[in-house]
């Protein structure tokens, strides 16, 4: 989210367009505003791990577990992607077959 909003800031001072220069910068302020957002989440949700895991010989596992919280996609959002990955694979063979 963070490469538009600079490249649309750029294009508004090359052209001398103040709505452009105005729409990169609200888009900056809004990609900020959320990558803060996920941040907080992520530290919420990393504060709860420590209390998951009892033993010493789990370490792997809560970096596991870390990774899945901190950095993995939601299920409904892995389905979405997934699905769409299938239906573009299923293009491209009929693609490839009717063009032989």
């Amino acid at each position: 989210p963070h490469v538009p909003w600079p490249l649309l800031t750029l294009l508004g001072l090359a052209a001398e367009s103040w709505s452009l220069i105005l729409s990169g910068l609200l888009l900056g302020v809004v990609a900020i505003l959320y990558s803060y957002g996920k941040t907080i989440h992520a530290r919420k949700k990393l504060r709860r791990l420590p209390q998951m895991f009892s033993s010493e010989g789990d370490a792997l596992w809560a970096l596991q577990a870390w990774g899945d919280v901190c950095c993995g996609l939601e299920h409904s959002e892995q389905m979405k992607r997934r699905v769409t990955f299938a239906k573009i694979v299923m293009f491209q063979i009929l693609l490839f077959v009717l063009m032989g």
